[in-house]
């Protein structure tokens, strides 16, 4: 059985191959093409090799590989194109006028095809396959008139300036009873690997090296020590007094000292908490004359519920706070359905609890503090701050957009902006009920450039709620964030940016539709500010020479010029995005925005009138 290679195994191959034919050395480049299994190789790769042979003079050879080319890929029409070079050169005149008329056919009636998609920075055009066509009619025939006639209509055809040079002279050759020559694609052209596929051919151990966690005694195997992972390296806070890089060292947790409960000598037997105590009024808790009296205790508060406290309650609140044999959530029948789960206008507010940020208590303040739904867009308004800040607790809108709407929404924004016209393209994004992060992202981007600074924060911060691996979106909210002199939460935002990088220098958002690369060096450089308006000169400039020996671009230059400030105590700029930085939708998506009539309009094949004398024919028949 022949093996087959892996998927990554096979673009290595095919990558090894495509660099020896780039050298020169075609026979060495074939023998590495043919090593790849015939399981494990694509159209392309066998055009390739095909294409190999053809330079090498061996047609047959060729001429097969170009056929398991468009076995694989019937609509590959340089294929059929150079299958029908290798046959005319083979002196198969027929079979190769076979070749280039279905080579036409995959055109569909385009003037040329571009292969630079696909890896191979050539076009093959319609004129270029009726040229071929007609000197293998000639060839074949002997006919010069059949294939003048194809010539002409490769007049028509667009053209380049060596296609009508190569067009006139087969014409002129063909009227003296000549065969022309044939006309093949250019010998440097062949496909090639994605580069992306390419740059990730470097191998990427995800589950580790094998270790031994446990030898048998006396064999020769020895346990293997852990690898020592590599980890991001903590930047100290700039509350922090550590001047140091390096992260900080971990001290042993201190011994328990905490004494189990459940002993001998203090064993108690709490009130479950969804068990009333008895009532004092209650008939079992009257103590029976023989018996000891009992001392009753307080039931236990709930471990999620804070204690209440009775401080800032009405006497009627207190009294409910008592235990009754009545259900909690049950109401006396005077008062209507209306009001049921809500709490009287008569008694005072319940006391209020201040959770963390970002939480808030549900109802009455009993159960644990829960995470507010993210800020509908229509909240985030660019002129009233007041409204940008309420947060739509009713669920999602009633209003939802389906998905094509969105995108036709967002698409039709983005051409607003390129315009120039912000305000009327954030209004159009402003529109979208259930915004992606994408979204929210450049909403935040538009209100910084018209200083709406308040609702930019908040926009960016409901945008890394959505995908907190958004680096770019960190990035964004920081800045918004010093923009505002919060530059400690400033700070904060950019660590985050700098941790969803996960270890890589750079991530770039072009293949998403944003088109920008965002680079660790940026960030140490806004995170090196943060420390010098923070007052912490000193980390201030060890974050920056870190950020000095990471630059990558050109741009970068600003990090240098950046010390020089520093060094003379002077603030620098912060990095910022482009005005263009912005995420559009995929171009695949807005391309099928247009609707398709697959059935046609309607037609009327038949009519009839009714008139006096067709219905007097009936009623004739009728009767008859």
């Amino acid at each position: 059985m022949e093996s087959m290679l892996t998927h990554k195994e096979a673009i290595q191959a095919w990558h090894e191959g495509v660099t020896a034919f780039d050298c020169g050395n075609n026979e060495k480049a074939l023998e590495i093409l043919l090593q790849i299994p015939q399981n494990s190789t694509t159209a392309r790769i066998l055009y390739n090799i095909g294409h190999i042979y053809l330079i090498l003079n061996q047609y047959a050879e060729a001429a097969k590989n170009f056929e398991a080319a468009f076995e694989k890929d019937v609509h590959l029409a340089a294929a059929f194109y150079q299958c029908g070079v290798a046959l005319y050169q083979d002196n198969k005149f027929n079979n190769a006028r076979k070749m280039f008329e279905k080579s036409k056919e995959c055109l569909r009636e385009s003037q040329y095809i571009d292969y630079k998609a696909l890896g191979m920075t050539c076009r093959l055009y319609k004129c270029e396959i009726l040229l071929n066509l007609s000197i293998a009619v000639a060839a074949m025939t002997k006919d010069p008139e059949w294939a003048l006639d194809i010539l002409t209509e490769a007049d028509k055809c667009q053209r380049e300036k060596n296609h009508i040079q190569v067009i006139q002279s087969a014409k002129i050759k063909l009227q003296d009873g000549l065969i022309p020559t044939i006309f093949s694609l250019p010998q440097k052209e062949i496909f090639r690997p994605p580069k992306d596929k390419i740059e990730n051919l470097s191998k990427k151990d995800y589950l580790g090296q094998a270790t031994v966690v446990h030898a048998v005694p006396g064999s020769s195997i020895k346990k293997l020590s852990k690898p020592k992972e590599e980890k991001i390296l903590d930047l100290p806070s700039p509350g922090q007094k550590r001047h140091s890089l390096q992260p900080p060292t971990r001290t042993a947790p201190a011994p328990n000292t905490f004494k189990p409960i459940n002993t001998l000598n203090h064993r108690v037997s709490p009130t479950p908490p969804n068990r009333l105590p008895p009532s004092p009024t209650s008939p079992f808790s009257r103590p029976h004359s023989n018996s000891p009296r009992r001392i009753s205790t307080p039931s236990p508060t709930p471990p999620c519920r804070p204690p209440p406290s009775a401080s800032g309650l009405s006497n009627s609140n207190v009294d409910r706070l008592t235990p009754s044999p009545t259900p909690p959530m049950r109401l006396p029948p005077s008062v209507p359905d209306s009001n049921r789960g809500r709490p009287s206008p008569s008694s005072s507010p319940p006391p209020k609890f201040f959770p963390q940020s970002h939480e808030r208590s549900n109802s009455g303040g009993k159960g644990p503090p829960i995470r507010p739904p993210p800020v509908s867009p229509s909240k985030l308004s660019t002129g009233d701050s007041s409204h940008s800040s309420s947060v739509d607790s009713r669920g999602p809108s009633p209003n939802k957009l389906s998905h094509k709407d969105t995108i036709v929404i967002w698409h039709e924004a983005m051409l607003i902006y390129q315009t120039g016209n912000v305000s009327e393209a954030l209004d159009k994004l402003l529109s979208i009920p259930e915004p992606t992060a994408k979204i929210l992202f450049n909403i935040g981007s538009m209100q910084l450039l018209t200083n709406d600074v308040v609702n930019a924060t908040k926009t960016f911060e409901a945008a890394v709620e959505k995908d907190e691996h958004m680096a770019i979106g960190f990035f964004q909210h920081g800045i918004a964030l010093a923009r505002q002199s919060e530059y400690q939460l400033a700070w904060d935002a950019f660590d985050k940016a700098r941790r969803a990088l996960r270890k890589n220098d750079s991530i770039d958002y072009k293949q998403i539709g944003l088109p920008y690369k965002l680079y660790e060096c940026e960030v140490l450089n806004n995170q090196s500010l943060m420390y010098m308006y923070l007052g912490d000169q000193e980390l201030a400039k060890k974050v920056l020479e870190l950020a000095l020996k990471k630059k990558a671009e050109v741009r970068h230059s600003k990090i240098d010029a950046a010390m020089d400030k520093l060094k003379a105590s002077s603030v620098f700029d912060l990095f910022t995005l482009p005005k263009d930085a912005v995420f559009k939708p995929p171009a695949s998506k807005v391309e099928n925005i247009k609707k398709v009539d697959y059935l046609g309009q309607k037609k009327v094949v038949a009519k009839f009138e009714v008139t006096s004398q067709s219905v007097s024919r009936l009623t004739s028949r009728k009767e008859n």
